[in-house]
């Protein structure tokens, strides 16, 4: 998987993607083509160069300024180097590129290869900028100087006498040679600079890479994301948090509660009642896995985490209106789509969220049952949230706290509900769920006489 195809699967993944400011066509390019990192060495490695790149954003402002300023100066010179690869003779404004590129990167190259490590070898464009600055004066424009034939510089100054004295037919007749020699130049420079392909490459993809990295690192420190440790085991965050969500609250001056959650492998089941942050923890778990493995640091305070396979996802409304699917219908299919994947791969993270909620009571609590037992049976994470009571199997159960209040609360409103939930997680020994929506019901002033019918059904009284 790519981080293109990733950004349609992941909640909240394409919000971040979105803030990250790449600098270059190159960059961008190689941005949504980033891999799903599942060796934990290969992680370490992009997490590592990550913390340098930060380093330099904190520690080096002249620097970072500076890489910031001449990354925005490159060009893309993709179809350049395609011209140079197929043996065609490059034209001036194709020249001019390639002229500017290597000023430009070897500016780059020369000012971070004490700060970077992936910058601290790179490759020497002085032969490229030579043959296309042969004044040596570095200004990034190009056309074909005097300096490369003494013949074109005499039959130009021939060319401007003629004008000169008005023999504008024999001008135009040695402005002809002008042309052919010209061209003779432009096709030796072509061939002489197909020598210097591979450390022209060599410079692009360095490039590149300078610009990811700079720009993934200027996200992670500030929405001040953190380097996650990694290991075999578990999937242990403190300080969860969703980017999205956290900024959505503090627009409106509210706080956002983050969460601290371990998972082994095996079912982890979350109960608690509606409006308690179950589907917002499932997403967030979600989008920092993928980070991870994307090469990102993740929204917590602290994290050790375990790459996965796979990260196999139901959560939300379903239905595609497109295919006339119910709700049901699509969640079904989906979390069909989930357990044939089981067998292909292991250590995946699974992230099911009410699963048959939109189905009769009886049939949804067997459901749900059955796909606890089948997911017991697989080493992966998973993470089924459900506010059934009387759910059997061999799994770990977590509570969310839910609502509290006390002598001191104040009126309770549509806009401030949210204050009086605790979203913290809690060991349950319990097969029964919070039952909590009357009594929110009654706190918000909803009408009492549909409320007491309510309670008169609840109870059987």
């Amino acid at each position: 998987m790519i981080l293109r195809k990733a950004i349609e699967e992941i909640p909240g993944l394409r919000y971040i993607t979105d803030q990250v400011d790449l600098l270059t066509a190159a960059g961008r390019r190689a941005f949504y083509a980033l891999p799903f990192l599942v060796e934990i060495k290969a992680i370490k490695r992009q997490l590592e160069l990550l913390d340098q790149y930060i380093a330099v954003i904190h520690q080096e402002d002249e620097l970072s300024q500076l890489l910031h300023l001449k990354l925005s100066q490159i060009k893309d010179i993709k179809g350049t180097l395609a011209n140079l690869e197929a043996n065609n003779v490059l034209d001036d404004i194709e020249l001019f590129e390639l002229k500017s590129f290597a000023i430009l990167a070897d500016e780059i190259f020369s000012s971070a290869s004490g700060s970077i490590e992936e910058v601290s070898h790179f490759p020497d464009l002085k032969t490229v900028i030579n043959r296309l600055d042969p004044e040596g004066n570095r200004v990034p424009s190009f056309y074909i100087y005097d300096l490369y034939s003494h013949p074109l510089a005499e039959k130009r100054k021939e060319v401007r006498l003629l004008r000169h004295n008005g023999q504008e037919k024999e001008a135009l007749e040695a402005y002809a040679e002008v042309i052919e020699i010209e061209n003779k130049i432009r096709t030796t420079i072509s061939d002489e600079l197909r020598t210097d392909y591979p450390a022209i490459l060599e410079a692009v993809e360095l490039i590149t890479r300078i610009d990811l990295h700079l720009a993934m690192a200027n996200l992670c420190s500030g929405l001040q994301f953190i380097k996650p440790q990694l290991n075999t085991e578990t999937l242990d965050i403190k300080g969860l948090f969703n980017p999205l969500v956290k900024d959505t609250l503090s627009k409106k001056g509210k706080s956002y509660q983050p969460i601290d959650i371990t998972l082994q492998h095996g079912v982890c089941l979350i109960t608690g009642a509606n409006m308690a942050g179950k589907t917002v923890l499932l997403k967030s778990l979600a989008l920092s896995q993928a980070l991870l493995q994307f090469g990102f640091f993740i929204p917590a305070k602290e994290a050790n985490l375990m790459p996965v396979q796979k990260i196999l996802i139901s959560i939300g409304d379903e239905q595609s209106e497109l295919s006339g699917l119910s709700s049901f219908a699509a969640e079904m299919l989906k979390i069909d789509k989930i357990l044939k994947s089981l067998g292909k791969t292991k250590f995946n993270l699974i992230l099911i969220d009410e699963p048959a909620r939109t189905t009769n009571p009886t049939e949804g609590k067997a459901l749900v049952n059955a796909l606890l037992d089948e997911l017991s049976t697989q080493p992966s994470f998973s993470l089924v949230t459900s506010h059934y009571s009387g759910l059997t199997g061999n799994f770990k159960r977590l509570r969310v706290k839910g609502f509290c209040e006390n002598s001191q609360t104040p009126t309770i409103t549509a806009e401030n509900i949210s204050d009086f939930i605790d979203y913290s997680l809690v060991e349950d020994e319990k097969d029964t769920v919070p039952e909590e929506a009357i009594k929110i019901a009654t706190l918000l002033g909803i009408d009492k006489h549909f409320l007491a019918k309510a309670k008169e059904y609840r109870t059987g009284k």
